[in-house]
């Protein structure tokens, strides 16, 4: 019994330790589950304050990037918005005054070189350019003279003068005298040389020799002609200046000259066109002026610090002068006042190394044939333009108008055209370079074609190369020809007989072997451009069509029809795809989205309407304009639509998910607008206007602000149609005229340069 109860009590106690053994291990489970599960809600917790933190700072960061890029756009608008108003100005004043629109455009302060566009580009290869180089000689050009039309362009070295045409280059006269000076008469048709103390007489354009007259006892360093060619002055180193009658060869009049070196020669001229006065300077700037008629003279005495060279200006009234030693860059000018001969004004507006001034000596000088202009030479072939019409007191601040070359070559010599009409100056170089400089406005160039008749449409190929355009010929019966030029050189091309009746729209595909066409006779057709053969005539129904578009992947082509529809066509397959109904009247244009399936038109019922062709269906209707809606444009990065209206304006519309919100108007057209294109880099929008003769114009906008650029009036009809080159270097233009006009930021043409053959006359 005492062994069972043993045992009972030892199972007892076995089965209560092991009881309290497990009841120990689950109270420590419970402990560890407990204390995990508050770790890991500790964690949660903290990991969802580091998930508010770091969206705090999400948060913070993106308001700072939007504040960021609110400011930036901010800085943006007020920066365009400053070239705006200096591109408008620039616009207002290339034409009278281009040296100063040079300077306008250059300003970085307000024309930074990052955000120049187009149009700024557009103006700065309007404004003055180089237009011919010549290798008129194998050294020295010593002498340039310009004939009294502004046509002629003389030179001379050792090896004797050349006479070209300003326009063609063409070679009128050569002269195998050495010569160190020459001057047209103001016939034209004389020209006068210098060879050490000879004066030689020659007819222009044969070459042919006059006569000579030994007409000093020293070397001449000075001849001009007066107004008329009644009269011929030289100057020499004898000291003496001479008056000739030119026509008979004889002397009329020595006077007494300086004991220095003369410097410059000119006749002061008279109400009545006849020579008053005759005026000399010396290099050290004494002035000795006579009047022809009493033969008494007036002297001011020169300045003591160094040689100078000098010329005087057409009217006599300005002698500008330079440093010739020290390369000071000093350029500097007198006012030879009638009232107080005595004391003339002196004002130097440059100092060695000043930034106004050159840095190396001067060698030449030129004044415009109105005077307003003075062109300065170094011997580093660096010419500065300067504005003579400030006042003399002024000269210092801003005289200095523009840098317009660096030849890279010692130059010599220089001269201004003769001509008021014909404004361009010329420089000469030791190398035998003479280079002549445009100062007239540049025009737009024009592409010509055999087709009579007007240019309702325009198109330029994706690879900028080919500019097509629709011929209606000028009986108005519509001949419906399509031409192409090559756009570098302006050679024609092929000539496509596609339409009869007004080609309204052209178009060429994205991969530019498709054109495609629309007329009055109710057809589009896409053409091969290499065969100039129909591909596919999508449709022949009754009535205009007025406007066609491809999408970006050219696999659709939308049209816009007379019949109020708008219809979206197949390319590959010719197959009509939709029929977009929605416009009440006629349908005018239309214009495809960058994503290639969204479509805007724009309607005779005033209303824009946005379609998307997938859907085949109408995702807007949008008024705003108080007339027909003629066309629609969107811009490359997709955020802006343009329409332009009969009521002369065009309207920005902001693109969002379910609406077109209205952005700006521009306003500034006098006539109907007909059409309109964005610029491929989307910063300049162009849009042509005109009515019979009114309005008829090219104006261009900055499309960020809605600002007027400026404007381009080469038209003298209505400008129905532009486009711009892909490359976004041409702005084509067309309308009611036999001319298609290419307005360019690059040349497309090199500089022309003659350069004699070994053995041979240039």
């Amino acid at each position: 019994m005492a062994a069972v109860a043993l045992a009972l009590l030892l199972g007892t106690a076995v089965s209560l330790f092991f009881g309290l053994h497990a009841q120990r291990i689950a109270d420590d489970e419970t402990k560890a589950r407990k204390s995990a599960e508050e770790q890991r809600k500790v964690a949660e917790l903290a990991t969802a304050a580091k998930e508010a933190e770091t969206r705090e700072k999400e948060k913070q960061r993106l308001e700072a990037v939007a504040a960021t890029r609110a400011r930036d756009a901010e800085i943006v608008k007020f920066r365009n918005a400053l070239l705006d108003a200096q591109l408008l100005h620039v616009n207002q004043i290339w034409e009278r005054d281009p040296v100063e629109a040079m300077r306008m455009l250059h300003d970085e302060a307000v024309c930074p070189p990052e955000i120049r566009d187009f149009t700024w580009k557009l103006f700065e290869q309007l404004v003055p350019r180089e237009r011919a180089s010549w290798k008129n000689h194998t050294g020295n050009v010593v002498s340039l003279a310009s004939s009294p039309n502004g046509r002629m362009l003389g030179s001379c070295g050792a090896d004797g003068i050349k006479v070209r045409d300003i326009e063609t280059g063409q070679l009128i006269t050569s002269i195998n005298e050495p010569a160190e000076r020459i001057a047209f008469a103001p016939s034209g048709t004389v020209l006068v040389s210098t060879q050490g103390r000879r004066l030689l007489f020659w007819h222009v354009p044969s070459g042919k020799f006059a006569y000579a007259l030994n007409a000093h006892d020293a070397r001449i360093r000075a001849v001009t002609f007066d107004q008329m060619g009644n009269l011929l002055a030289t100057s020499s180193l004898d000291k003496t200046v001479k008056v000739w009658d030119p026509n008979l060869g004889k002397l009329q009049q020595t006077l007494p000259g300086h004991d220095g070196e003369h410097g410059a020669i000119g006749f002061g001229i008279a109400a009545n066109g006849k020579a008053e006065t005759l005026t000399v300077s010396d290099r050290r700037l004494g002035i000795k002026k006579w009047n022809l008629a009493t033969k008494e003279a007036t002297t001011w005495k020169g300045f003591d610090d160094g040689g100078y060279v000098a010329t005087l200006s057409p009217d006599g009234k300005t002698l500008a002068f330079g440093d010739t030693q020290f390369g000071s860059g000093e350029v500097g000018r007198m006012e030879l006042r009638p009232s107080d001969p005595a004391e003339p004004t002196k004002q130097q507006i440059s100092r060695r190394q000043s930034y106004l001034g050159h840095s190396r000596p001067l060698r030449a000088f030129a004044f415009s044939a109105d005077s307003k202009l003075l062109a300065s030479l170094d011997s580093g072939g660096i010419v500065k333009l300067w504005d003579t019409k400030r006042e003399i007191d002024d000269w210092q601040k801003d005289a200095e108008y523009v840098t317009l070359t660096d030849s890279g070559t010692s130059a010599s010599a220089i001269v201004f055209s003769a001509s008021h009409q014909r404004r361009w100056f010329a420089t000469g170089g030791v190398d035998g370079g003479v280079k002549v400089w445009h100062l007239e406005p540049q025009k737009p160039r024009g592409l010509e074609s055999k087709l009579l008749g007007w240019y309702f449409a325009l198109a330029i190929s994706p690879d900028s190369k080919t500019v097509a355009a629709a011929n209606t010929d000028s009986s108005g019966n519509g001949a419906g020809q399509i031409q192409l030029w090559d756009r570098a050189t302006g050679e024609r091309g092929k000539v496509f007989k596609a339409h009869i009746g007004h080609v309204w729209s052209l178009a060429f595909s994205p991969d530019g072997n498709t054109l495609a066409s629309c007329a009055g006779d109710g057809k589009v057709i896409l053409t091969d451009v290499t065969t100039g053969s129909p591909r596919f005539t999508l449709t022949d129904k009754p009535g205009p069509v007025r406007c066609v578009a491809f999408n970006r992947d050219r696999s659709l082509l939308a049209s816009a029809h007379e019949d109020g529809n708008v219809r979206v066509w197949d390319v590959a397959k010719g197959q009509l795809r939709a029929t977009l109904s929605g416009h009440v009247r006629s349908v005018f244009g239309v214009a495809f989205h960058p994503d290639g399936r969204t479509l805007a038109s724009a309607g005779d019922d005033k209303t824009v309407r946005v379609w998307d062709v997938v859907e085949k269906r109408q995702r807007a209707s949008i008024e705003g304009h108080t007339q027909a809606v003629w066309c629609v444009s969107f811009s490359p990065d997709g955020h802006t639509l343009a329409s332009a209206s009969v009521d002369k304006s065009i309207k920005f519309w902001d693109l969002e998910e379910a609406s077109l919100k209205h952005r700006v108007t521009l306003t500034g057209h006098h006539s109907r607008i007909w059409s309109m294109t964005f610029s491929p880099d989307g910063k300049t929008l162009a849009s042509g206007s005109g009515e019979g003769f009114a309005g008829c114009e090219v104006r261009l906008w900055d499309v960020l602000n809605g600002r007027p650029r400026g404007k381009l009036v080469s038209h003298s009809f209505e400008v129905r149609a532009v486009a711009f080159s892909p490359d976004g270097e041409t702005l084509a233009t067309s309308g009611f005229e036999t001319l298609v006009y290419l307005w360019e930021t690059t040349r497309r043409q090199p500089v022309p340069v003659v350069t004699p053959r070994p053995g041979q006359q240039p």
